[in-house]
């Protein structure tokens, strides 16, 4: 059974990497690139994990994280918040299935983090 991931990044060059780097690796990768766009794709499809940004146009990572939360269906899914600013801190949010990478990420420490999180062994 194929292993389902959401990038939710607006920039085009990161998605694509990841998108590329994900898609070797065997999982189906979807992407939106805006808040709302990437809130309503994870709400209305079943992931095995989500990569979301934290600054975003429209709702930003924080605001996407707290309303996917808040929903019974993505309440427990691993989220991996990702960044290129050192001032979008999210580590007060970190907890069961909330991690946190800052770009420039290590692919390697990506694959292996997307693997960990989609074979169930991390979830609370």
């Amino acid at each position: 059974m194929s292993k389902n991931v959401l990038i939710i990044d607006d920039h085009p060059d990161v998605v694509d990497f990841f998108e590329e780097v994900l898609h070797e690796e065997g999982y189906v990768v979807c992407t939106a690139d805006h808040g709302q766009t990437g809130l309503d794709t994870a709400i209305a499809n079943r992931f095995d994990v989500i990569i979301l940004d934290v600054m975003l146009p429209g709702l930003t990572g924080r605001q996407v994280y707290a309303r996917l939360r808040a929903n019974p269906g993505t309440a427990k899914l691993p989220i991996i918040f990702i960044t290129a600013e050192r001032g979008d801190d999210v580590t007060d949010l970190l907890g069961p299935n909330t991690f946190y990478m800052r770009k420039a990420i290590d692919l390697g420490a990506l694959k292996e983090l997307v693997a960990k999180l989609t074979s169930g062994k991390s979830r609370a």
